[in-house]
Parts: structure tokens; C-alpha cells; sequence
């Protein structure tokens, strides 16, 4: 992401191969960055059409799940 960033990269990619089958694997491309905007659009589309909320709500927060590991794995 820094190098993104920076401009050291223009874009960035993840392969992969999809796995089907043991006999049949396909490689797929897929871009990263830059978010093309058609691709902000499907994605709007497709939660409007959905009509599903997006919006999650984790309990407990970060912080309590900490104070509450911390103690007992730091236990000697």
C-alpha cells in the first residue's frame, strides 16, 4: 500500500489458480488497485438490489476482547 501510495507502483494484482478439481485449476486475475469505478458501481448495485445492510456492528469491541486475552496469557 506505501509503494501504491508513493507512486513506486501504478497498480496492484492478486493470481491465483481457482480450484475446480484435482485435474482442473484456472488462473484469474484480479485488480486491486486502483478501485476502477465500474466496479464501485456493480457493487453499489448489487447491495441496492440486495437489499441488504452492509453495516456490521462487532461486540465486543476490540479493546474489551484485549483486556480480557491479555490477562491470561501473560499468566506464568
Amino acid at each position: 500500500m506505501r509503494e501504491y501510495e508513493a507512486g513506486t507502483i501504478d497498480a496492484v494484482y492478486v493470481l491465483f489458480n481457482r480450484f475446480k478439481n484435482v485435474a482442473d485449476q484456472v488462473p484469474e486475475t484480479h485488480q486491486l488497485l486502483p478501485i476502477e469505478r465500474s466496479m464501485l458501481d456493480q457493487a453499489q448495485a448489487g447491495v441496492e438490489a440486495s437489499g441488504r445492510n452492509l453495516e456490521y456492528l462487532f461486540e465486543p469491541s476490540s479493546s474489551e476482547v484485549l483486556s480480557d486475552l491479555l490477562p491470561t496469557t501473560s499468566r506464568r
